[in-house]
């Protein structure tokens, strides 16, 4: 019982959380990739044209803090272990909304409104 209660938590906070996760995945990739990438050009650029040496350590240093920025961003909208319930249930309140709410926020259905005094 004990097992199947931590599975579906898991479960929950993964689907909850599964856009961050997949946003969190590609930065990470794209991170890995430019690495790559600025090792293969600096020793291209050392053989080569060194004085580029210095624009390409800024164009790097720029992209991987604003892809660490990104990343810790993310980090803070995640649904920790605490609540991922309400948060499955709160979502699918946000998806499944009645036609209700729907004619409340057509303003052009009710044109005659009245502020509070």
């Amino acid at each position: 019982m004990g097992k199947f209660l931590k599975d579906l938590l898991i479960v929950n906070w993964v689907r909850v959380n599964a856009s961050n996760l997949t946003k969190i995945s590609i930065y990470i990739a794209l991170t890995l990739a430019v690495g790559y990438l600025y090792r293969r050009w600096e020793t291209l650029l050392i053989v080569s044209y060194p004085e580029a040496l210095l624009w390409l350590l800024i164009v790097y240093t720029v992209f991987l803090f604003v892809i660490f920025i990104k990343i810790y961003l993310l980090l803070r909208e995640f649904v920790f272990l605490k609540v991922p319930d309400k948060a499955v249930s709160a979502k699918k309140s946000f998806t499944n909304k009645p036609n209700v709410f729907k004619e409340i926020a057509d303003v052009r259905l009710r044109p005659k409104l009245k502020k509070k005094e």
